[in-house]
């Protein structure tokens, strides 16, 4: 059994925002083994492998800045580059409760993580997740209102690159 986090609030204090769907009976939602389902966003979760890609502050500072520039027309529909675990994605979606959002992403098994993370917040009607190469201009469908992307992306060769294959190929 995995780490599901607790919250730490003052007493009597609600969390904003769309309420959660949580696991109901489907134990693909609970945390498994080396996984936290840690908190995001009022009582939105995010699953998150203890020893790899967990949500940061660049995540958080992309989806307020995204969030920001278009509070005075809000995004219908929401695009997210290379959107790991989903971090980005379900802020966003979290603020914007009216838009779909959907992210691509190269790995699988962030993909996977981001989907089960979008399932237990009850918003898989308006989210979805591709596996696909972002560089790949057919890989998303249609327009978008606001399109996201969590920097830095290097150029190989112009910093060390991590020794762990789970941090390397979405940073260069």
């Amino acid at each position: 059994m995995g780490t599901m986090r607790p919250a730490r609030r003052p007493r009597g204090w609600r969390a904003p925002g769309p309420r959660p769907a949580g696991p109901g009976d489907d134990a693909t939602l609970l945390p498994v083994a080396g996984e936290d389902l840690c908190h995001l966003a009022g009582d939105w979760r995010i699953f998150q492998h203890v020893g790899g890609h967990r949500w940061s502050l660049d995540d958080l500072a992309t989806a307020w800045m995204a969030a920001l520039e278009t509070s005075s027309r809000p995004p219908a529909r929401v695009a997210d580059l290379g959107c790991g675990i989903g971090t980005v994605l379900m802020l966003l979606a979290w603020r914007f409760v009216d838009a779909r959002c959907e992210g691509i992403e190269a790995e699988a098994e962030k993909a996977s993580l981001a989907r089960r993370s979008i399932r237990w917040n009850g918003c898989a009607d308006r989210c979805a997740i591709r596996v696909g190469d972002l560089r790949d201009a057919s890989a998303l469908d249609g327009t978008f209102d606001l399109i996201t992307g969590t920097p830095p992306y290097l150029p190989r060769g112009t910093a060390t690159e991590p020794a762990r294959a789970d941090r390397g190929p979405w940073h260069f």
